[in-house]
């Protein structure tokens, strides 16, 4: 796998990043736990998912997150090399505090991104 360095951050990620977004619905549990082992097999170490990721299942305002918690299972005992980007911002509700940037909703979803990726650091965002 070759690798590059993530614009002046100093990580060094896979140029290949495994997505999440189709995480939950359509792709099971099952076969999302053997697309992270394989990536990270082949040396892939760089993983994109969102608070509101869970496609097809997802209904307008609904809380998400099911890519994160499965990614976040996947990869809890392998942190230490994996780099992981996830977004925040996105609409999850339907109350004006549950999108865009402001403070109360940037840190309530990155405590809760948080906990859905059993980790206590967020790579890139």
């Amino acid at each position: 796998m070759k690798y590059a360095q993530l614009g002046t951050s100093g990580m060094h990620v896979s140029r290949i990043c495994l997505g999440t977004m189709l995480f939950g619905t359509p792709r099971a549990l099952p076969e999302c736990v053997r697309l992270v082992s394989e990536a990270m097999d082949r040396g892939i170490n760089f993983f994109d998912t969102a608070n509101v990721y869970e496609v097809y299942s997802r209904a307008w305002g609904s809380s998400g997150g099911v890519a994160e918690e499965i990614l976040g299972t996947d990869l809890e005992g392998r942190r230490q090399k994996e780099v992981i980007c996830t977004k925040i911002a996105n609409p999850n509700g339907v109350g004006p505090d549950d999108a865009d940037l402001s403070a109360r909703h940037l840190e309530r979803e990155l405590e809760l991104s948080l906990k859905r990726l059993r980790t206590d650091r967020i790579d890139l965002g």
